[in-house]
């Protein structure tokens, strides 16, 4: 079950970095892929932050997995 919740924080962080990056690029540089993204989710490409809680969320949740599976 751990190894599940970090998967899920994994995918929270990669998601995190891919909404931040599509907003630097979509407004200069017009990046195809940023653009769609952008155009996809304006909402997380505006304020990725409810991705970030989410990852926070799952690493504290992985890390009291992981302590009580311990014991």
């Amino acid at each position: 079950m751990p190894a599940l919740v970090f998967c899920f924080a994994l995918v929270f962080a990669v998601a995190t970095g891919a909404f931040y990056l599509a907003d630097a690029l979509s407004g200069y540089y017009r990046t195809d892929w940023a653009v769609l993204l952008c155009h996809q989710a304006p909402n997380l490409c505006a304020n990725p932050h409810p991705l970030v809680y989410a990852t926070g969320v799952m690493l504290i949740a992985y890390l009291f997995l992981e302590v009580s599976s311990r014991h």
